[in-house]
């Protein structure tokens, strides 16, 4: 698919041309996509072979894995099982699909439920750039659940948008009062999402008034994800493209265009020019324009994004100029500080970190150095710590290695013990508890016993919290006939645990000790 890119952007190049700057960048996301996909589909394939090994028809729920983790269509799955003569339980499927929509529905962001009570006609005029607080009046309502959902004439609450959280507030009407827990977009609707917290809502004029302090934590965060994508260009390239965000207060996640894990240096480098813009106390411009008028500027849009004619353009002195709707600070002082505390691949060719701003940032510093001071004090110094941890560690390797010293001596001398009491015995059976012993040592002293006695077996466990683990081993002679990994179903099923391993010799764990004789009777 990727070599078709050069023809797919000449076919689309005046309505986006983005795509012919981007070529390049292009190209290699989707050439990442699709080996990426091929490498999925093929243990797919595996997943599926591996699947009909032991079983003639396959399950609802191993027909949705294969769609779910490997991305089958139900119809490949049918046409592989009926090159196979293997039937398919689509009925389980669907219901398993069926079951996903639900998990999916209840996890959507708020849906109304029930009729909306119409006072009058409007989906509400945001007014929050300019006003936090204002006089208003109710447009219509909705209240189920103790959950009152509110559309104001005038909304100084900001819907989520952009990757934004929505505002928080409070709406106070004659003899009550309503707490904003989020607002958001429905239906071309700015709809507040709402809880009583004092008297009977009743519809009316009302004061709106945003929560001053958690909006300011999300415009902190909001404006550094400014200083962060233009700062993320300078030090990797022009490549590195915004390609999505949420932000909350305090916090975001930021997506890029980038193929590969930012090194040390990079976020160190990357870290440093967004402080250091922070630092300088730059303006922060935010008006209204036409898009050519933003686009002449050389205003940054998001790549796939649609915009009308008038746009909003935020411009950070001469370092960051971008099209954004968001709610930002007057100058980036404001933010306080910046630290990145994680990345991961967000998909093939798109990275992902995360940030903290602002109060936030403080207190998780406060955490660490807090982290730190009780380290340096169970360590017994407040120097050198990480010499001091380096120290631990090896002493912890030589603690490690003599302890696997002990196991196998220990061993040694209770198999050289049992191994004389088998020798005695036509039946060479044997069932040993072994509390005292770490499991190490159990596997340890089974592996020497089944190696000196080869037409041996036998099965040795130990008390765990109430709980038992187990382990069967099968001398040599023995391993053919009676293999490990299936006498330890059937010793399983028994002591209502669970197991697997090697012919040789198997584990298991979670039984019942009272079911032990049992057990030892069925060997």
């Amino acid at each position: 698919l990727y070599k078709l890119v050069p023809k797919v952007i000449k076919m689309y190049e005046d309505a986006y041309p983005d795509l012919t700057e981007r070529r390049e960048e292009i190209t290699l996301v989707i050439k990442s996509e699709e080996e990426r996909f091929l490498t999925t589909l093929e243990k797919g394939l595996q997943q599926f072979e591996d699947i009909i090994k032991t079983n003639r028809a396959i399950s609802g729920k191993d027909a949705f894995k294969l769609y779910d983790t490997y991305g089958f269509p139900i119809e490949l799955t049918q046409e592989i099982a009926k090159e196979n003569n293997v039937k398919v339980d689509e009925k389980g499927f669907m219901a398993m699909m069926e079951k996903a929509r639900e998990i999916s529905k209840a996890k959507a962001k708020f849906i109304p439920k029930g009729e909306w009570e119409i006072l009058k006609q409007g989906n509400g005029e945001f007014v929050g750039y300019e006003k936090t607080e204002i006089e208003t009046e109710t447009l219509r309502y909705n209240e189920h659940d103790k959950i009152i959902e509110v559309v104001l004439k005038e909304s100084p609450f900001y819907a989520e948008a952009g990757g934004q959280v929505g505002d928080s507030g409070e709406i106070i009407g004659k003899n009550y009062k309503l707490y904003v827990l989020d607002t958001y977009w429905y239906q071309g609707m700015i709809v507040c999402h709402c809880k009583i917290i004092e008297g009977k809502f009743a519809p009316g004029e009302i004061v709106a008034r945003v929560d001053i302090k958690v909006r300011k934590e999300s415009a902190r965060a909001h404006t550094a994800t400014h200083l962060l994508h233009a700062a993320l260009r300078r030090t990797l390239g022009e490549h590195a493209r915004q390609e999505g965000s949420f932000v909350e207060p305090g916090r975001f996640r930021f997506d890029f265009t980038h193929f590969k894990p930012l090194s040390d240096d990079e976020i160190n480098a990357i870290e440093n020019l967004v402080n250091e813009k922070i630092l300088k106390n730059l303006l922060v411009e935010k008006f209204n324009t036409t898009l050519n008028e933003a686009k002449k500027l050389g205003a940054m849009a998001i790549f796939g994004e649609k915009y009308g004619n008038e746009v909003r353009v935020v411009k950070i002195s001469d370092y960051s100029i971008e099209l954004c709707g968001g709610i930002h600070l007057d100058n980036t002082g404001e933010i306080g500080l910046f630290k990145i505390v994680s990345q991961e691949a967000a998909a093939a060719g798109i990275r992902r970190v995360e940030a903290i701003v602002g109060l936030r940032l403080f207190e998780y510093l406060r955490k660490n150095v807090n982290t730190i001071k009780e380290i340096s004090q169970i360590l017994g110094t407040d120097k050198d710590l990480i010499k001091k941890v380096d120290d631990f560690q090896e002493r912890l390797k030589e603690l490690e290695k003599l302890h696997e010293e002990t196991d196998a001596q220990l061993a040694r001398i209770k198999a050289n013990e049992l191994v004389k009491k088998l020798k005695k015995e036509k039946l060479k059976i044997i069932a040993q508890q072994f509390d005292k012993y770490t499991p190490d040592a159990m596997r340890l002293t089974a592996d020497f016993i089944r190696k000196d006695v080869k037409d041996c077996m036998g099965i040795l466990y130990q008390q765990v919290s109430g709980e038992i683990n187990y382990l069967i081993f099968v001398g040599q002679d023995l391993v053919k006939k009676y293999p490990a990994n299936k006498l330890i179903k059937e010793i399983s099923k028994i002591l209502g645990g669970r197991g697997g391993g090697r012919p040789h010799m198997a584990e298991g764990g979670g039984g019942d000790p009272k079911r032990i004789p049992d057990a030892i009777n069925y060997l």
